[in-house]
């Protein structure tokens, strides 16, 4: 896509330091989104393993430091108000 061409005069104001700062927080903001959805897969690959094998807590002493893995059912719930549009959302067990 072709930028727009600025008539003399009606230039945006370009502060080089925003510019630069705006850049690296979208880079790191970009970098974390992609790492969170890897994670996501993998938690959703652990409970799928975990329920294979019938199981809702299981240890793991070898590994260093060695961790507990509990999968657990949490029921999420969104009411949005009809009349604002606004919408609050509680966690309910």
């Amino acid at each position: 896509m072709a930028r727009q061409e600025t008539i003399p005069g009606t230039e945006r104001k370009s502060i080089k330091e925003v510019d630069v700062a705006g850049e690296e927080y979208r880079k790191a903001r970009d970098a974390r989104m992609v790492k969170s959805k890897t994670e996501k897969e993998k938690k959703d690959q652990l409970v799928e393993v975990m329920l294979k094998h019938g199981l809702t807590v299981y240890r793991d002493d070898d590994a260093a430091p060695p961790f507990v893995v509990t999968v657990s059912t949490t029921h999420n719930v969104k009411v949005t108000n009809v009349d604002d549009g606004s919408a609050e959302e509680e966690e309910k067990s």
